[in-house]
């Protein structure tokens, strides 16, 4: 397309923090100078509005973070759904989603730089109706970054097999993002990321920690995320929380992970208060209840004497965790200081750079 360009981001896990990317990275663009825009085609997250606007979550979230003018039928034009798959896959109807798709996105563009583009949930989604990312991103002759989740024994395999699927769709392919580690912690993969690095066998753009470690969430996200009561420790609910513990042990086997795990937030019904007041005596940041079961008046004591808020729940412990990833973690809950340490990650551990020679960018943007 001749009116700006397009930039791809793609995973090979769900909810990796594409969208986190795309922002931290149109931050980074914005700071120098750049015309930055963000285009998903193909929705998948609907959210209601106080005044019951059905809207895409993450576009209206992007469109509020970003300060973008354009529409939000236009940021995210179609609705990827069941409905819209069978559809697809019974009439032929791909091109006229093809059509919508490439006209949106041409509006998007005008007097932008840059524009970040989201695909689908995973690579590979949409690919039997010809709207993978694959698809997408040549549509818009647009090159593509990938995200893979970090696990020793696959994530350099899930680099070479997304590299080599770039070639099979003739898609320009930038680079890697590693999420979930950090080098500097992680001793052993240090020791071998750099020597891969030095290989040059492997597109690696940048090695990010996990989102919980960059922005972690707070028992005040956690209130909306599970429908929460507060039943103590309203004055302590800015605390972080990066790790989540499930309180389904015996109190022995549950102190020595209580002991060692800090900033965390224990799950667990409100009758089991020997695991609840077990928590209380160790760093803890929350103690979600689950199943509305009510605690027993000494853990409340307890709880208020170390200030450490307890949130009543009414799902059980399976559908608590569910909502807190599926919700507790989402673009909509991100304030403007949460937007800085994301786009100081993006600048400290990607190679931003790289990016704008490989995009072909000027070295000075246009401005906002």
């Amino acid at each position: 397309m001749n009116e700006g360009k397009f930039l791809f981001i793609g995973s090979t896990d769900k909810q990796i923090g594409k969208t986190f990317l795309a922002v931290g990275l149109a931050g980074a663009l914005k700071k120098r100078g750049y015309k930055v825009g963000y285009f998903k085609p193909l929705g998948q997250r609907l959210m209601t509005l106080e005044n019951g606007e059905i809207v895409e979550e993450d576009a209206y979230s992007i469109k509020r973070i970003l300060g973008l003018k354009d529409k939000l039928e236009t940021i995210s034009p179609i609705f990827y759904h069941v409905e819209l798959l069978h559809k697809t896959l019974t009439s032929d109807v791909v091109d006229a989603l093809k059509k919508k798709i490439l006209e949106t996105g041409k509006e998007i563009a005008e007097g932008k730089d840059l524009v970040i583009a989201e695909g689908l949930d995973v690579l590979w989604t949409g690919l039997a109706i010809d709207l993978s990312i694959w698809h997408l991103a040549n549509m818009f002759n647009s090159p593509l970054i990938s995200l893979t989740h970090y696990t020793p024994l696959k994530v350099f395999d899930n680099v070479v097999l997304i590299r080599e699927a770039a070639e099979k769709f003739k898609t320009e392919y930038l680079g890697a993002v590693i999420m979930g580690v950090t080098p500097e912690k992680d001793e052993r993969f240090r020791e071998y990321y750099f020597t891969i690095l030095e290989s040059g066998k492997y597109k690696i753009l940048g090695v990010m920690p996990g989102v919980r470690e960059i922005i972690p969430i707070t028992p005040k996200e956690l209130v909306e995320a599970i429908d929460a009561k507060i039943l103590v420790g309203e004055d302590a609910l800015d605390k972080p929380i990066e790790e989540f513990l499930i309180g389904a042990m015996t109190p022995e086997s549950a102190l020595r992970y209580l002991r060692v795990t800090t900033n965390k937030a224990l799950i667990t019904g409100g009758d089991r208060t020997d695991i609840l007041l077990a928590a209380l005596e160790t760093p803890t940041s929350a103690i979600i209840l689950t199943g509305n079961l009510q605690p027993d008046h000494h853990v409340l004591l307890k709880a208020e004497e170390r200030n450490i808020p307890l949130l009543l729940t009414p799902y059980d412990t399976y559908l608590t965790m569910k909502k807190i990833e599926e919700t507790g973690y989402t673009i909509k809950f991100l304030s403007e200081a949460k937007l800085q340490r994301i786009i100081n990650e993006v600048e400290k551990r990607i190679n931003v750079e790289e990016i704008i020679e490989k995009m072909g960018l000027q070295k000075e943007g246009g401005g906002n």
